[in-house]
């Protein structure tokens, strides 16, 4: 299935193999991604250094 999508996005896009390469890295980044975890906090620093909760 795949690989009907990719040839049919290549069909399309034949003209420039920039656009090429950027198709098939997205793809492969699509069906290779895995969920990539950030420590971050969605409120303020001040607020992680008191007790204060957003709830």
């Amino acid at each position: 299935m795949e690989l009907i999508v990719f040839g049919l996005i290549l069909m399309v896009m034949h003209c420039n193999l920039l656009n090429r390469l950027a198709v098939l890295l997205f793809i492969f980044c699509s069906l290779e991604s895995k969920e990539l975890h950030f420590d971050f906090t969605l409120y303020p620093e001040e607020f992680s250094h008191s007790d204060f909760t957003p709830e």
